[in-house]
C-alpha cells in the first residue's frame, strides 16, 4: 500500500489482488476524490508506507503540490493517464517494456494500479523531480541505485519497495536474485581455483574479446528449454514484475558499467613498487574482534605501519573503519562470507595484517604516490583525496568495492615481490573482475528474465570444464 494510514488505501495500491472494474473513469474518480481527502486533511504531512534506501521516512507535503493537480478534473486526469507520448506515463512505461494488456486479460487491473502508482509518484509524492527522466536508460547512474545506497537511491528504493507489496512478483524476484548471486559466487570462486601464475586461457580470451565467448553463440538453447522456460517464468510474470525488473536491471547496469570504467582505469595507472613497511608477525597474526578494531589501530607500533611517511592521522578513519565492518558484514548476510572478516561463534573477527593494510591505504589516498582516481557516479571522476571522505561519510557500495581493490593491491605488494604484482594483481584480480563485469552487463541488458539464470549455470559450467582439461 503507498499510504502509511489506512484511510487513503484502496484496490489501487500494489498488492491488492481484487479485479478492478470501471476502467480509466473509475481510477480517475479514485484519485481526484483522494486528492480532495489529502486537501481537506488537517494534517499538512501525509506519511507514506515505505521508507527510502537509507531509511528515512518519506512524506507528502501538502503545500508542495501544485494547485493544479488539486483541482484536475476527472476528465483531465483521464487524458494524462491515456496519453501515450513519449514523455507521458503510459509513454515511459512502454520503453521500459511494460504495455496496457487487454481489458479481458486479468493483469489489466494491475496495470490499472501501475498508472496510479505512478500518477501519485509523478505528481504528488515527488513533484519537483521527473522520476521517469531521470529512471530513462539515457541517465543509467549509480547515482540512482538503491542496492549502492546512492542517496538518490531513494526513487528506485521506494517504487521498488511499493511493486514488491505485490506478493506473487515479491517471491519470484527473491527467487532469481537469490539464483542468480549464488551462481556469480560459484563463477568467482570457479576463477579463483583455477587461477594460477599462467591464469586460464578462457580468462585471457574473455577479457580480450568484447563480450564474453560464453554470450556469443556457445550457448544454444533449444526451442524446447525456451519454451519449458517461458513456460516456468512467464506464467508468474506479469506488468508488476516487468516494472521491477526494470529497475533492478538498471541499477545493475549502472553498477557493472561504472565498475568497469574504473577497472580499466585502475590497470592503465597501476606501478609496481616494492613495500617497504612491515608490521609484526603477531600483530599480523592476530585475530582482532570487531569491537577491538580502532583501539587496535591506536597500537603504536601498527600506528608506524600505516602512518609512515604521514604526520597526522587522517579525519574520519575511525568512522571509516566502521563502515568497513558494515559493510562487509553485509556482504557476510548476502553471501555467507566476506572480504575481510573472519567469523568466530557469533560475533566477527578481522586479521591485524589486513586491517592495517586498511588503514595504510586508506592514509595513502589522495598523495603523490597515487595517480588514479575513481569514478564513483555518472557526473564527476573523483581525485583520491576527495574519494578518501566519500568513504567515511554514506559511502555507496561502489566506492566501498573500489576501495576494496586498492586495499588488494596493497596487500599483493605486501606479499609479493614487486616482479609479480602485475601478474598477481592486474591480470588475476582485476581481469577476474571484468570478466565478472562483462558478464554481468550482458545478462541484465541482452537476456531476458526467463533465461538469466540458464545462462549464468552455463557460464559456469564451462569454466569448470576449462579447468578440468
Amino acid at each position: 500500500m503507498l499510504f502509511n494510514d489506512e484511510m487513503y488505501n484502496s484496490q489501487y495500491d500494489i498488492g491488492d489482488s481484487s479485479i478492478i472494474s470501471g476502467g480509466y473513469r473509475k481510477l480517475a474518480g479514485h484519485i481526484s476524490e483522494l486528492l480532495t481527502r489529502i486537501t481537506e486533511s488537517s494534517s499538512d504531512v501525509i506519511m507514506l508506507k515505505h521508507k527510502d534506501n537509507e531509511g528515512n521516512e518519506i512524506s507528502i507535503y501538502k503545500k508542495s503540490i501544485s494547485e493544479k493537480v488539486y483541482l484536475r478534473t476527472e476528465d483531465r486526469i483521464i487524458d494524462l493517464l491515456k496519453r501515450t507520448d513519449k514523455s507521458s506515463i503510459k509513454g515511459y512505461l512502454s520503453s521500459w517494456g511494460v504495455d496496457e494488456p487487454d481489458e479481458s486479460n486479468q493483469d489489466y487491473s494491475n496495470y490499472l494500479r501501475l498508472l496510479y502508482l505512478f500518477y501519485m509518484l509523478d505528481y504528488v509524492v515527488f513533484p519537483s523531480e521527473n522520476i521517469f527522466i531521470l529512471l530513462g536508460p539515457d541517465h543509467l547512474s549509480t547515482d540512482f541505485s538503491p542496492i549502492h545506497n546512492a542517496h538518490s537511491g531513494k526513487y528506485i528504493s521506494f517504487i521498488m519497495d511499493n511493486l514488491l507489496d505485490d506478493n506473487d512478483t515479491r517471491l519470484l524476484f527473491e527467487d532469481e536474485d537469490a539464483r542468480i548471486s549464488d551462481i556469480v559466487v560459484s563463477i568467482s570462486k570457479e576463477l579463483d581455483a583455477k587461477v594460477d601464475i599462467d591464469y586460464p586461457s578462457v580468462l585471457m580470451n574473455a577479457i580480450n574479446d568484447k563480450t564474453p565467448p560464453i554470450l556469443t553463440g556457445m550457448i544454444d538453447i533449444s526451442d524446447e528449454i525456451k519454451r519449458d522456460l517461458c513456460l516456468e517464468v512467464s506464467s508468474k510474470r506479469g506488468v508488476v514484475y516487468d516494472t521491477l525488473d526494470y529497475l533492478y536491471r538498471y541499477t545493475n547496469q549502472a553498477y557493472v558499467s561504472e565498475m568497469t570504467s574504473n577497472i580499466i582505469n585502475i590497470k592503465e595507472k597501476l606501478y609496481p613498487v616494492d613495500f617497504e613497511r612491515r608490521l609484526d608477525d603477531n600483530l599480523a597474526k592476530k585475530i582482532v574482534p570487531e569491537q577491538s578494531a580502532i583501539n587496535f589501530l591506536h597500537n603504536k607500533d601498527v600506528e608506524r605501519f600505516y602512518m609512515k611517511g604521514h604526520t597526522t592521522k587522517a579525519k574520519y578513519i575511525d568512522e571509516f573503519i566502521e563502515n568497513i565492518i558494515e559493510f562487509d558484514k553485509s556482504l557476510y548476510r548476502l553471501f555467507g562470507e566476506g572480504i575481510w572478516l573472519e567469523q568466530i561463534g557469533e560475533n566477527f573477527g578481522i586479521r591485524g595484517l589486513h586491517l592495517a593494510i586498511i588503514a595504510k591505504t586508506y592514509m595513502d589516498l589522495g598523495t603523490s604516490q597515487y595517480k588514479m582516481e575513481y569514478k564513483v557516479s555518472a557526473k564527476k571522476w573523483e581525485h583520491l583525496r576527495s574519494f578518501r571522505k566519500t568513504l567515511s561519510y554514506n559511502a555507496p557500495d561502489i566506492a566501498m568495492k573500489l576501495f576494496s581493490l586498492e586495499y588488494e593491491y596493497e596487500r599483493v605488494r605486501y606479499l609479493e615481490t614487486p616482479l609479480a604484482i602485475p601478474i598477481c594483481f592486474k591480470h588475476i584480480c582485476l581481469d577476474k573482475n571484468l570478466y565478472i563485469q562483462k558478464i554481468m552487463y550482458e545478462v541484465y541488458t541482452n537476456v531476458e528474465p526467463e533465461f538469466r539464470v540458464y545462462y549464468l549455470s552455463k557460464i559456469l559450467d564451462y569454466l569448470v570444464a576449462q579447468g578440468n582439461q
